[in-house]
């Protein structure tokens, strides 16, 4: 996963806001992740797998500290390997 679709993701999350519940942190991550040019079954993935590691409440804190954790990263960059033969 190249590093342009790793911020795209990061973007996304930030931007969710502290009021969002899952489904509408999903719908925004999944409508940047497939803006930035993935394909949705991946995004849906993705955020399937950092969801396992994350809760909303951790996203949200992140969000305010603005920036991710490497607990985050590596996470996304794991979550991405996995999803990738989507």
């Amino acid at each position: 996963m190249n590093m342009k679709l790793l911020a795209t993701l990061f973007i996304v999350i930030l931007a969710t806001g502290c009021s969002s519940p899952e489904d509408k942190m999903r719908d925004q991550f999944l409508s940047g992740c497939v803006e930035s040019g993935a394909d949705r079954a991946f995004c849906n993935c993705v955020f399937d797998e950092l969801m396992t590691d994350f809760d909303v409440d951790y996203l949200e804190r992140m969000n305010r500290r603005g920036m991710p954790t490497s607990e985050f990263m590596e996470a996304t960059m794991k979550a991405g390997l996995q999803c990738r033969d989507l």
